[in-house]
């Protein structure tokens, strides 16, 4: 995207991107996130405004970054995994309230869901990329790039 185009949008209120999350087995999607990046987009550090209108996807997922949100509206629940010990069962849940800051490192796998279905507003500030990024199942870490396959054999496994 040219710096005009990102521009443009970004002062129009006109998302750069609308992040989707699989429903069904036959890989229908829907859009749960709506992102506008702050910065243009870069390898070094990017800030992007969220809009949560819905919850991740079932099958919690980890970043290919280093990661602080800092969530400005509304409230969000939290469940965080250990890919170590990984059961996919939550090891630990947490509400978090606006205003909250919270740093996220690559490897916390986590999903999130809105509290009561109304929407949540953050400042997502990322990283360098390090790593891979994807969803764990129950069947080990599947890249993002796969997960469409795999949900539309396997579905969220929860």
């Amino acid at each position: 995207m040219s710096l005009r185009e990102w521009f443009s949008k970004l002062v129009t209120g006109t998302p750069h991107e609308k992040i989707t999350r699989f429903i069904d087995h036959t890989g229908r999607a829907e859009t749960y996130l709506i992102r506008w990046h702050l910065v243009p987009k870069n390898r070094w550090c990017n800030v992007y405004l969220h809009k949560f209108i819905r919850n991740d996807s079932d099958d919690p997922h980890c970043h290919p970054w280093d990661s602080i949100s800092f969530l400005i509206r509304g409230r969000i629940r939290e469940r965080a995994f250990d890919i170590y010990a990984f059961e996919h069962e939550a090891q630990s849940t947490r509400e978090i309230h606006a205003p909250a800051l919270t740093y996220r490192g690559g490897e916390f796998a986590h999903s999130l869901e809105l509290i009561d279905g109304k929407p949540a507003w953050s400042i997502f500030i990322t990283g360098p990329k390090w790593r891979d990024w994807g969803f764990w199942t129950r069947h080990g870490f599947i890249p993002w790039t796969g997960y469409r396959d795999y949900y539309t054999r396997h579905g969220a496994e929860q």
